[in-house]
């Protein structure tokens, strides 16, 4: 791709993504259809001009950034907090996406309401159905809780494990594991239920990737990653746009 991209959040992707005033985003198709199956299905079915793939859609530039970042798994790149403009203006298109059955917008802006929330999701005056506005955040509260039971049951193995010769290794390993999550987690004590203020998927991901590994000469010489030891996923669950959705939905007659 010659011409001039304004994000580049894939140098090699073969799939260039313009928004209105000629924002250009490079990006991978692989990583777009492994996080969504709509964009999966839409890339499958656009036409390629030497192997290139272009896309005009109807975003905001920020709102499209973040959802780019997360998609490619760029956690370090995500800011930790969302402006209220920019929430208002995600729950804008969601409900103008669910009005007009548009599965792409909706699952996508679905996505970065579940992901990026630092609260409860709330409609904010909007008229989207309450079904909508409770799966968000059970998706949300699932999401954040299933990191959180993650770290807790890791830290519980390195408590409890009692294999010969590993008792120096998960000593160590619980005291890294402890310095991190609470150097670097803010309220990690929360119980399980409650609304997380204050906290969200994306922001857990982040602090998680910036946690610290011992040196290997601390654990018998073998090089631990916590990251790759927790497992989390890169990607919350999403919502999906039934047929039926918007049907509840009537503007009042003038």
């Amino acid at each position: 791709m010659n011409e001039e991209i304004n994000h580049k959040i894939d140098p090699e992707g073969e799939i260039l993504i313009i928004l209105p005033g000629d924002i250009k985003f490079q990006v991978s198709k692989k990583s777009l259809g492994l996080a969504s199956p709509v964009f999966k299905e839409m890339l499958d079915a656009a036409p390629a001009d030497n192997g290139r793939i272009k896309l005009d859609l109807e975003w905001k530039e920020k709102p499209f950034l973040i959802l780019m970042q997360a998609m490619h798994c760029q956690m370090l790149k995500i800011p930790a907090k969302t402006s209220f403009q920019m929430i208002l203006d995600l729950m804008a298109w969601l409900f103008v996406s669910w009005v007009w059955d548009d599965k792409e917008k909706f699952e996508a802006c679905a996505r970065v309401a579940i992901e990026e929330s630092v609260d409860s999701v709330k409609p904010y005056g909007l008229p989207l159905s309450e079904e909508i506005i409770e799966n968000l955040n059970t998706r949300r509260k699932n999401a954040i809780e299933g990191i959180m039971n993650k770290l807790w049951r890791k830290e519980d193995q390195f408590l409890s494990a009692r294999e010969e010769g590993q008792w120096g290794d998960n000593a160590t390993l619980l005291g890294w594991l402890r310095k991190n999550v609470h150097t670097n987690i803010t309220n990690y004590d929360w119980a399980p239920g409650h609304p997380y203020r204050g906290l969200s998927y994306r922001k857990l991901l982040n602090d998680i990737a910036s946690f610290k590994n011992p040196r290997p000469e601390l654990t018998s010489q073998v090089q631990y990653n916590f990251l790759d030891m927790l497992q989390v996923n890169q990607n919350a669950r999403g919502l999906k746009l039934k047929g039926s959705t918007h049907g509840s939905y009537r503007p009042e007659q003038v």
